[in-house]
């Protein structure tokens, strides 16, 4: 006899373990529905799978090992000057096409026509006269230049010269990059705007971020060739009519010129040049030849020192804004300074010390869209680079389902997580957290870096663009191997079933009849 309430039977024991697996099991399956749990002792699994949503950046450049974009090339963002056109008259230059009409050029009471080109130095060769100098000349001032020469000449003395352009070569601009027509394109009014321009080029890929108008501006007249030349080539100079602006003045009494008189008395005793009545421009070394005359058209960022060289870091000085531009002075004296605006005396300046430009950066996408704010003025020398689309190849190695090369795709962006999954995704011994990238930092080198492919799945670090050329390698460490044994081993088949290893099916099932197939 059992003491009361000591005794329980079978039926209720095997109930109560009936209920407590259900219980647990149920709560197990709760636990993993609430906890989310990404994988069963997978490391390869990767993934956010929150009900928070997130934003994280997308990286272009691996600043670990690359250098910052365009080193030494400030971009400029577009400024309201930009989109108002400029209307002048049109100054003539090397490679214009002019037709010239000079009436009784002969004798013959007739009009004489002829076309000629402006050669590379500036000078337009006439008929019976030595050539006439007119680069940076409107049309106007060519003809009165030709006239003034037929008058020195002796040739004509009230001419009547007519001066039509017919190339304008200074009114063009280039585009260059991805589009279907590369070239140099007419600017046809002044008030032709960045997407006419980008239109005539042809197709472009519109997947591109910016595109880039390179704009000269030149900081001397030794950069354009401006300056007015010493002589005629094979001629003495055409003299200027006499009394006209820019020439000589009429000789005084007895054959003295007052004026010439007036200017060699004032000139300074140590030999610097002294200002002439002709000229507002003040001498070279005076206090007023280093004041600002205007406002500056570009603002130069330059930090460095006067007298500080930006590639030797000596022997030379910084930038003033003299005489309406840009000029560096010489050693840092304001004399040496007023010396390299005019051209002479500069002591070798190198032309590209003389020039500056800007990198005008316009935003593709609503420049597209129609936004007036960035459909700039295009002026004439400008240089439009579009971007070309991405092109090449990305190489996907190490522990990926499917690795070998992968194309850029030509619409999109390809970063690291659309990489792996294009390569099929992770394999079972792959670790995300060791992830080699390597890319080209230069003609013969390369850099590695190591990423987070775990923290980038989960959003709490940036995903990374890939680039052409870029080798993805992922990795595996010394515990892949065995967990993705235990993984193995812990398949459940179909049904819950169990295999049965065949020597011990006569133990289970006991002996079989051998003629009806049985083990």
């Amino acid at each position: 006899m059992h003491p009361r309430g000591s005794y329980r039977s079978p039926f209720s024991r095997s109930r109560a373990r009936r209920v407590f697996t259900l219980a647990g099991m149920a709560a197990t399956v709760a636990a993993l529905a609430g906890c989310e749990t990404d994988s069963f002792i997978d490391p390869s699994i990767t993934g956010r799978w929150e009900q928070t949503p997130t934003v994280v950046p997308v990286l272009d450049r691996l600043a670990a090992v690359e250098g910052p974009v365009n080193q030494g090339i400030e971009r400029s963002q577009i400024k309201p000057e930009d989109l108002i056109p400029e209307i002048e008259a049109y100054r003539l230059g090397p490679g214009d096409l002019v037709e010239v009409e000079i009436q009784d050029l002969f004798g013959d009471q007739r009009p004489e026509r002829f076309e000629r080109e402006i050669d590379a130095r500036g000078f337009l060769e006439v008929p019976q006269i030595p050539p006439v100098y007119v680069d940076n000349a409107t049309a106007e001032a060519a003809q009165q230049r030709i006239a003034q020469s037929l008058r020195d000449a002796k040739i004509l003395e009230n001419a009547n010269v007519t001066v039509v352009v017919r190339t304008r070569r200074r009114l063009t601009y280039n585009v260059l990059g991805g589009v279907g027509q590369p070239g140099v394109y007419q600017i046809r009014r002044p008030d032709y705007r960045l997407l006419e321009a980008l239109s005539e080029a042809g197709r472009f890929a519109e997947t591109v971020e910016y595109v880039y108008v390179i704009r000269q501006i030149p900081l001397s007249d030794v950069v354009t060739g401006r300056g007015r030349p010493a002589v005629q080539p094979d001629a003495a100079p055409a003299k200027p009519a006499t009394g006209t602006p820019g020439g000589p003045p009429a000789p005084g009494k007895g054959g003295e010129n007052l004026l010439d008189l007036i200017d060699e008395l004032s000139k300074p005793k140590d030999g610097k040049a002294a200002p002439t009545v002709f000229s507002n421009e003040p001498a070279a070394g005076s206090a007023a030849a280093v004041q600002p005359a205007s406002k500056p058209p570009i603002d130069l960022v330059d930090d460095r020192p006067v007298g500080t060289n930006p590639a030797s870091g000596s022997g030379s000085g910084g930038w003033q804004f003299v005489n309406g531009q840009w000029v560096q002075t010489a050693g840092g004296t304001p004399g040496d300074a007023a010396q390299a605006g005019t051209g002479a005396g500069s002591g070798g300046q190198r032309p590209s010390d003389l020039l500056t430009q800007r990198v005008i950066e316009v935003p593709l996408a609503p420049l597209l869209a129609g936004s007036a704010a960035h459909n700039i003025v295009i002026r004439p020398g400008d240089v439009i680079r579009v971007p070309s689309a991405s092109e090449g190849l990305v190489y996907m190695g190490g522990q990926v389902n499917r690795p070998g090369p992968y194309t850029l795709p030509a619409v999109g962006k390809l970063t690291l997580t659309r990489a792996v999954v294009s390569a099929g995704g992770l394999g079972s011994l792959a670790i995300p957290e060791r992830v080699d990238i390597i890319r080209f930092v230069g003609p013969d080198r390369q850099a590695m870096v190591r990423v987070n492919l775990r923290a980038i799945e989960e959003g709490t670090q940036p995903d990374i663009l890939l680039k052409a050329d870029d080798r993805v390698n992922v990795g595996s460490n010394f515990w892949a191997f065995p967990l993705a044994v235990v993984r193995q081993g812990l398949r459940a088949s179909y049904g819950f079933g169990f295999i049965l290893d065949r020597n011990f099916g006569f133990d289970v099932f006991g002996p079989q009849n051998q003629g009806t197939g049985g083990f």
